[in-house]
C-alpha cells in the first residue's frame, strides 16, 4: 500500500552506483583533456571535454541527491507504517475492550433504587459503559491492517478523551 521500502532503498543504491560510474566517466574526460595537444582544433576539443566533464559531474551530483531523497522517502514510509501499526494496536485494544464491555455489561438495580452496570459480577461506572457504547457506535468495524484510517481513528479517540 505504501511501497516496498527495500525496493525503494535498492533504487537509491542503483542511483548511487550510476553516479559513481558517471563520475568515473567525467574523470576519464578530464584525463583525456590533459594530453599535450597543440592546435586550434585540439584547444576546442579540450574545452569541450572539460565542459562535458563538468556536465557529467553535475549529473552525478543530481543522481546522488535523488538517491538521498529516495532514502529519506523510504525512512518516512517506514515511520508512517510504524505509526499506523501503533495506532492499530492502541485503537484495537480500546475498541475490543469497548465491544466486550457493551456486550457483557448488565444494568441492574442495587440497593432497591440505584441502577448500576456490572461486568462479570464487578461494578462498572456508568460513564465507562456510555463511553464504550460511544466507541462502538462511532466505529462499527475496524479498518484493514495497514490502512491509514487507523491514524484518523486514533486522533478521534484521543480528541474524545477515550484513553485508558
Amino acid at each position: 500500500m505504501y511501497g516496498d521500502t527495500q525496493q525503494i532503498r535498492l533504487r537509491a543504491t542503483e542511483l548511487r552506483t550510476l553516479a559513481t560510474e558517471v563520475r568515473s566517466r567525467a574523470g576519464d574526460l578530464r584525463s583525456a583533456a590533459e594530453l599535450a595537444w597543440t592546435s586550434t582544433a585540439a584547444e576546442t576539443f579540450i574545452e569541450q571535454l572539460g565542459t562535458r566533464a563538468v556536465s557529467l559531474e553535475n549529473s552525478a551530483t543530481q543522481l546522488d541527491d535523488a538517491a538521498d531523497k529516495l532514502d529519506a522517502h523510504a525512512t518516512a514510509v517506514e515511520h508512517v507504517k510504524q505509526l499506523i501499526e501503533d495506532a492499530a494496536r492502541w485503537v484495537g485494544d480500546r475498541w475490543n475492550d469497548a465491544v466486550n464491555l457493551v456486550s457483557g455489561a448488565v444494568e441492574t438495580v442495587k440497593d432497591g433504587a440505584a441502577k448500576v452496570f456490572e461486568f462479570f459480577g464487578q461494578e462498572v461506572p456508568d460513564f465507562l459503559v456510555h463511553q464504550a457504547k460511544d466507541i462502538v457506535a462511532s466505529t462499527p468495524s475496524l479498518p484493514t491492517p495497514g490502512d491509514r484510517s487507523w491514524l484518523d481513528l486514533a486522533d478521534l479517540y484521543r480528541s474524545r478523551g477515550w484513553t485508558p
